[in-house]
């Protein structure tokens, strides 16, 4: 403890320096579709949601299969997309799976928005363990010339340590790259709690705004990072907030 900066912002600092290559990010609306997506190393195609076996929150709290879950997030727009060892609902439009085992097909889909973002996965190459989620809106780069993101990462911590420790020890290495704008611990509709954390992040070309929460599973902490530009945040900030209350560790 802790890795925070090295292994949570991996995959959300490599899709931030993307905001670099908007200047010849071609209009994505037409020749990228929001169904072309990856999951559980598939060729690109739409997810379906009766593809996947994840139990999911229901609104009140309570669990539900995976019938009536998908059946929900389909009715609302949403896909559900397969991690590693988890899942999470997200808007049709975005592409994502596993980056362990579906990055060649990550790569093919930012390939298709714009050759040059392909290259910049060359970190998650290289520790594809560090990252358990990755997917991204492709429309997104048409309008901003950064790909609005969600990742997701683990790190193993001492048992003894608890979430509100963890994230203070987080606050302070953020600190030191971002602005913070909010911190504090939320429920989620799963039982559990969970540290969030909001910061601002320059990069060479825009400035780029990060939703992180942290959630402990016993020796574990899952970070789920969300990350748009300063800009389109606010807008789709509800979105990540009912995305991140459809999370299902163990998936």
């Amino acid at each position: 403890m802790l890795q925070f900066v090295k292994r949570s912002l991996l995959s959300a600092i490599v899709l931030a320096s993307l905001a670099a290559c908007g200047g010849n990010t071609p209009d994505t609306t037409e020749a990228t579709s929001p169904g072309e997506t990856a999951q559980n190393g598939a060729a690109p195609s739409q997810i379906e949601s009766t593809d996947t076996s994840a139990t999911l929150a229901d609104p009140d709290g309570t669990t539900a299969d995976s019938t009536s879950a998908t059946e929900e997030a389909t009715q609302n727009g949403w896909q559900t997309i397969q991690g590693n060892g988890l899942a999470l609902q997200l808007p049709a439009r975005y592409q994502g799976g596993n980056p362990k085992t579906d990055l060649n097909q990550l790569e093919a889909q930012l390939t298709a928005i714009n050759p040059a973002y392909a290259d910049r996965l060359a970190g998650i190459k290289e520790n594809p363990d560090a990252i358990a989620f990755l997917a991204f809106d492709p429309q997104s780069a048409a309008t901003s010339g950064f790909l609005t993101n969600v990742n997701i990462a683990t790190e193993n911590i001492p048992s003894e340590i608890g979430i509100e420790t963890y994230m203070e020890a987080a606050k302070e290495q953020l600190a030191a790259l971002y602005t913070l704008e909010d911190s504090q611990m939320v429920d989620l509709k799963n039982g559990k709690k969970a540290g969030r954390l909001v910061g601002e992040i320059d990069t060479d070309s825009a400035k780029i705004k990060q939703l992180f929460y942290m959630i402990q599973e016993g020796e574990q902490i899952w970070i789920v990072t969300y990350a748009a530009t300063s800009e389109e945040f606010t807008r789709l900030l509800p979105e990540f907030e009912q995305s991140i209350q459809t999370l299902e560790l163990g998936s």
